[in-house]
């Protein structure tokens, strides 16, 4: 009986020692397999980081113009909003010196426009 029992001992441990390595082989290549994917995965990820880092360098560079840009370009309103009220004074003191000429059109322009218009001279 107890060679049975060691003969069924040396099965039992040649049937584990097989069972182990063919478990072990199987999981080595679903493994394998797994790794690669994530490998894959890893390197787009790397990617797309890198491109998202890019984009924000983008973003903030315009960013930055735009903030540049926008004080620029309140200046310029400034400066507009004086140079009109220049104008406006310039036109309003340059009324008082025109010559007021009764039943000729405002429209009317150009030297010697009432001859053109029919108007004779009595």
């Amino acid at each position: 009986m107890a060679e049975a029992n060691a003969s069924i001992a040396v099965v039992v441990t040649a049937l584990a020692t097989d069972i182990t390595a063919k478990v072990a082989a199987i999981m080595e290549d679903k493994f394998s397999a797994f790794s690669a994917k994530l490998d894959t995965i890893a390197a787009k990820l790397e990617s797309d980081a890198k491109r998202v880092e890019e984009a924000e360098s983008r973003i903030s560079d315009a960013e930055d113009n735009i903030t540049g840009l926008q004080n620029r370009m309140l200046a310029m309103e400034n400066k507009l909003a004086a140079t009109l009220s220049l104008v406006d004074g310039q036109e309003a003191s340059s009324h008082g010196d025109n010559i007021r000429i009764f039943s000729v059109k405002e429209s009317i322009e150009g030297i010697w426009p009432f001859l053109k218009h029919g108007y004779q001279s009595s």
